[in-house]
């Protein structure tokens, strides 16, 4: 993880802002075993539960704590695209968590709820 002073956004893939798309002759890896390895798809993801169990499990004062760290970096933001996203998948984990973070940075937060529901569990 590069944590120094870098400049520019990061390159992920997939990308709402580039069409970046995985190169096809590069394919996953099965080396023979004593059987296959593979990869698949994770089949029971609930993406949005740890976190929101994580939230509920803290006392007030270390959500206070957490709200307070998290909205520092993520109203450093300054592409609203993945700001609002992020706040929708907070919100998606706990309404509470996801509400304070808004209003922490200023963010509208009927706009973060609108896009949570939007978001699924599976």
């Amino acid at each position: 993880m590069n944590a120094g002073d870098r400049k520019g956004e990061v390159n992920y893939e997939p990308s709402t802002l580039n069409e970046l798309a995985q190169d096809p002759q590069y394919r996953s890896v099965r080396t023979a075993l004593s059987g296959t390895t593979q990869q698949e798809a994770i089949r029971k993801k609930l993406p949005f539960r740890q976190a929101g169990e994580y939230y509920r499990s803290l006392s007030q004062q270390d959500k206070d704590d957490l709200v307070t760290a998290l909205s520092g970096d993520l109203g450093q933001v300054k592409n609203a695209h993945n700001q609002y996203a992020m706040l929708s998948y907070f919100y998606k984990a706990d309404a509470d968590y996801g509400t304070r973070l808004a209003q922490a940075v200023h963010a509208n937060v009927q706009q973060v709820q609108s896009l949570a529901a939007k978001l699924s569990d599976d």
